[in-house]
């Protein structure tokens, strides 16, 4: 009776947890990912043993707390296994791939398609050795060449502009404009000629739709007096222009 009913149980729909009572009523050893306890457990019910060779759970039960140390270790490395197979990096926020690849000594910089492409290679077994190749390199850029850099807000635009070495300053359509001829092979020479290109960039800028404190910061760039009325700021800028 005993062995029929250790026949019926479907390992394969049991948790974890329930293949490792399943392990240790039967004696055996509980340690390992899923696969390993299914397969364990499978050998053991299908083997020709006797019952009467098989190790009952009374004879198990003055070893199960000297092993239990152990075992919690070997649990926490097993889920850790099961959770690293079973992550979806795809439904994960920008926040949480840079700390998946923080724990896993990646790099943490760049788009979110880089990010997921990274760590997706480094649970493959390839993470580390790929990530200092030439080839990711090439191909983390042919990603970022993809990236809508319009509808990106300033922000964002000024930490793509710092994670390429460019210069993060300028109105939206300016850090745009640098980033795009970035990505198209002409980063340097753009950067060398940024304050020609800033000023052409000013002269289309609508100071009226701009705040005081943004009028400020144009009037600073631009080494004028910052004090005065909105109304005063803008005719002050339009003059400069």
């Amino acid at each position: 009776e005993v062995e029929e009913e250790e026949e019926v149980p479907d390992f394969k729909t049991l948790k974890v947890a329930e293949l490792r009572e399943e392990c240790e009523k039967r004696g055996i050893d509980s340690t390992g990912i899923k696969k390993t306890l299914i397969k364990r457990l499978t050998d053991f019910v299908e083997s020709p043993e006797p019952a009467s060779a098989k190790r009952t759970i009374e004879d198990v039960d003055g070893e199960v707390a000297e092993k239990e140390v152990v075992k919690k270790a070997d649990v926490e490395e097993a889920e850790d296994e099961e959770s690293v197979e079973e992550v979806d990096f795809k439904s994960m926020k920008v926040a949480e791939l840079r700390k998946e690849c923080s724990s896993r000594n990646l790099d943490g910089k760049g788009t979110k398609a880089v990010l997921i492409k990274r760590l997706e290679e480094a649970v493959q077994g390839g993470g580390e050795e790929e990530e200092s190749s030439e080839e990711e390199e090439e191909e983390e850029m042919e990603v970022d060449e993809v990236v809508d850099f319009k509808s990106l807000k300033v922000a964002e635009l000024r930490k793509e502009c710092e994670s390429r070495n460019l210069d993060s300053k300028g109105t939206k359509a300016l850090l745009i404009k640098r980033l795009e001829e970035a990505d198209q092979g002409g980063g340097e020479e753009m950067q060398e000629s940024s304050e020609e290109e800033s000023e052409g960039e000013e002269e289309t800028i609508d100071f009226k739709s701009m705040k005081v404190a943004e009028l400020r910061a144009e009037c600073s760039k631009r080494d004028l007096d910052t004090k005065g009325v909105k109304a005063v700021l803008i005719k002050r800028l339009e003059a400069a222009c």
